[in-house]
């Protein structure tokens, strides 16, 4: 579970000036639990998720996972290893000269044996359909087959967390829900050990898929809840800049 009290952060080394990016957060996220974040360019979206990724570090408050406080740098390291990340450009993420040996680079870290290793990367391979392209360069491959490569070697890991910092903004539509669709299962299978998504995203349609959707404007939370519930504020929501989905434009 993440837990996150009156959060403030701020880029500006001198506090005082007050420009916050975030204002006063306070979230609950379940185990298990499917959220997406929507918000204009600027509301605070990828800030929030880069601080409980451990990325940045806030001003103030506090981000507790799974009971611990991350800003407890002895104590959260194994907590922050739980928490995988895919950027919207997956560009920026890739290190190694193969698909291969990118999917496998966050597993040597971790004391698996070689074996194992290669169960589970065949595993994803197999799983995002580019085995195929195991001895290709990253770099070579289009922006969906870039995308699958960067969830797979996050997924490989087995996280309990995974945010998704619009990550699925390069790919198609059908790319798009393929994914989404393919993550809500792996969460279903993994819900036991409380598999958890944080989804931020600029589609309406990405959104109805979770169980949860959360809005952002200004650093903070406007809303939280059901998808359902929350895009019949089309007036509200558009004034904020985010999109809603035809049909509820149509409806309400």
């Amino acid at each position: 579970m993440i837990e996150i009290k009156d959060l403030y952060f701020s880029y500006d080394t001198d506090t005082e000036k007050k420009n916050f990016i975030l204002n006063g957060i306070d979230l609950t996220i379940k185990s298990g639990e499917f959220v997406t974040i929507m918000g204009s360019n600027g509301s605070g979206k990828s800030s929030l998720v880069l601080c409980i990724k451990g990325i940045l570090k806030p001003v103030s408050g506090d981000i507790i996972i799974d009971g611990i406080d991350i800003s407890d740098e002895k104590k959260s390291e194994k907590v922050k290893r739980d928490i995988g990340i895919v950027f919207q450009n997956p560009d920026n993420q890739f290190i190694s000269t193969s698909v291969e040996r990118e999917i496998a680079f966050g597993l040597e870290n971790l004391g698996i044996s070689r074996d194992e290793m290669r169960r589970r990367i065949n595993e994803q391979m197999q799983k995002f359909n580019i085995k195929k392209y195991k001895n290709n360069s990253p770099d070579t491959l289009s922006g969906g087959e870039k995308q699958r490569v960067s969830l797979s070697s996050v997924l490989v890991t087995n996280p309990r967390y995974i945010i998704l910092d619009e990550a699925t903004s390069y790919l198609d539509p059908a790319e798009r829900e393929s994914i989404i669709n393919f993550l809500k299962e792996e969460s279903f299978l993994k819900k036991a050990r409380g598999f958890t998504i944080l989804l931020i995203t600029q589609f309406p349609s990405e959104a109805l898929l979770a169980e949860r959707l959360i809005i952002m404007d200004e650093g903070k939370i406007i809303k939280d809840g059901k998808p359902n519930d929350i895009f019949r504020n089309v007036k509200e929501l558009q004034s904020m800049g985010v999109r809603v989905p035809v049909e509820y434009e149509v409806l309400y």
